[in-house]
């Protein structure tokens, strides 16, 4: 038999099981350190992104509690950040959600640091960094959104398109998450030529849809989906020419939808 036969389909298979290039997340994307608390940003749209509070946070007598959308922000050209945050009137604790900000991420010493700065509407949008900025240091770095993976990284399920570029899925579009089989897996059970018997695709606890065949992909209609965070989650079953038991591995794919 011809060599070259045979090396074209091993060709075609490493290029089926590549890695997708990876999101490059804004560097303002992520957890940061707030006054106490911990504000969670993610991106909303093409260079727009929403900082919702994780941990609540205390300004003098008034809370930010844990959910609130506090911030929504622009990037701009030259790498300043433009957008609203909410305030609260000093004694009534009464919300100012308008109120214009600016913020900056910097390198300071080997660390990431986002000036913030936000004044009352009355006042007016900030125009520079001033020393009445505040600094917030980076909690956590954000998630990798090109892929989510099941124990020992063997099986995983590829984010969509949007997903790597914009870090979140547009809801004017159908969008494909694939189901990928890694070449090495810690988990010996699970190998290249492990097969896939079925896949159950479920989308935010509904009905599962069931797949047999190859290629496995599920696609979801953003259309129908409100804003924000949805969670996508694969169930494989397969099996081993090793072995005679049948594996099961979870993937949970947790994305968000663009705003309208």
């Amino acid at each position: 038999m011809n060599p070259r036969r045979l090396a074209l389909p091993a060709v075609l298979l490493a290029a089926a099981f590549a890695a997708p290039p990876a999101h490059a997340a804004d560097p303002i994307e992520g957890t940061w350190f707030f006054e106490g608390g911990q504000v969670e940003v993610e991106p909303t749209g093409p260079d727009r992104f929403s900082g919702t509070v994780t941990r609540a946070t205390r300004f003098a007598d008034c809370v930010h509690p844990a959910g609130q959308l506090m911030w929504k922000l622009e990037r701009g050209a030259d790498g300043v950040y433009r957008g609203t945050h909410i305030r609260y009137i000093v004694g009534s604790c009464q919300e100012l959600p308008n109120s214009p900000t600016i913020w900056r991420v910097r390198e300071e010493q080997d660390r990431q640091v986002l000036d913030f700065c936000s004044n009352d509407p009355r006042d007016g949008a900030p125009t520079e960094f001033g020393p009445s900025c505040i600094q917030l240091e980076r909690a956590k770095r954000a998630p990798d959104r090109t892929k989510a993976c099941a124990r020992g990284q063997e099986v995983c399920v590829r984010g969509a398109t949007d997903l790597r570029r914009i870090g979140c899925v547009r809801p004017t579009r159908r969008h494909g998450f694939s189901l990928l089989i890694a070449r090495r897996g810690r988990d010996r059970l699970v190998s290249p030529r492990s097969r896939v018997r079925l896949v159950r695709f479920s989308l935010d606890g509904g009905r599962a849809r069931t797949d047999r065949r190859r290629p496995f992909r599920n696609t979801v209609s953003a259309s129908r989906l409100a804003p924000g965070p949805h969670i996508l989650r694969a169930t494989v079953s397969l099996r081993s020419p090793n072995r005679r038991k049948a594996v099961t591995r979870r993937v949970v794919y947790r994305f968000n939808v663009c705003e309208r």
